[in-house]
């Protein structure tokens, strides 16, 4: 029997391990993303994305936006929140 010559690689533990590492987030576009953080305005998710504050993933022409990274942005907006959302309540007499 010949060995196939192809460029396709079939061992399945490539494929275990190429698994690990590809992230299971969901891609908001920005229109979505903008209903995401609290229905906010398209351009001022352009505006964040172009300053920098949000982090883009590029898929061909298209700007998408990880869920992660929207996660990221609103705990960095929300430094007192905790874990389970809840705001962080200040000291009584400050």
């Amino acid at each position: 029997m010949t060995q196939r010559h192809c460029n396709v690689n079939t061992d399945f533990y490539y494929y275990r391990t190429r698994e690990a590492y590809m992230s299971e987030d969901r891609l908001y576009s920005v229109k979505d993303a903008a209903a995401f953080l609290g229905g906010i305005s398209a351009y001022t998710v352009n505006a964040w994305l172009s300053k920098g504050r949000l982090r883009r993933t590029k898929i061909g022409n298209r700007t998408m936006i990880r869920e992660s990274d929207l996660q990221v942005f609103i705990d960095r907006c929300n430094p007192q929140a905790t874990n389970d959302g809840a705001a962080g309540v200040p000291a009584k007499g400050r």
